[in-house]
């Protein structure tokens, strides 16, 4: 049984998810960044971010990959920003 591991971000904007899908993103997917955690443990990567922003993580193939390897969870924080 692994442990469950829970890796946090925020982000949201259509500028700021483009910056974060075409520079973070690919470096936390990285061999030995997520996809070595994601081997090792029960990932669940969660996103918390504006509610009309969701359907903009999926038109980024980093994102699409980021899927592939662990579940996903978008947490609305509209009431916070």
């Amino acid at each position: 049984m692994h442990p469950k591991v829970k890796f946090l971000s925020v982000v949201w904007g259509e500028a700021y998810i483009e910056r974060f899908a075409s520079l973070a993103l690919p470096s936390f997917l990285a061999p030995g960044n997520l996809p070595a955690l994601a081997a090792e443990t029960d990932l669940e990567v969660v996103v918390m971010t504006a509610a009309k922003d969701i359907r903009r993580f999926n038109g980024y193939a980093a994102f699409r990959r980021l899927r592939g390897i662990c579940r996903v969870r978008f947490v609305e924080i509209d009431d916070l920003i």
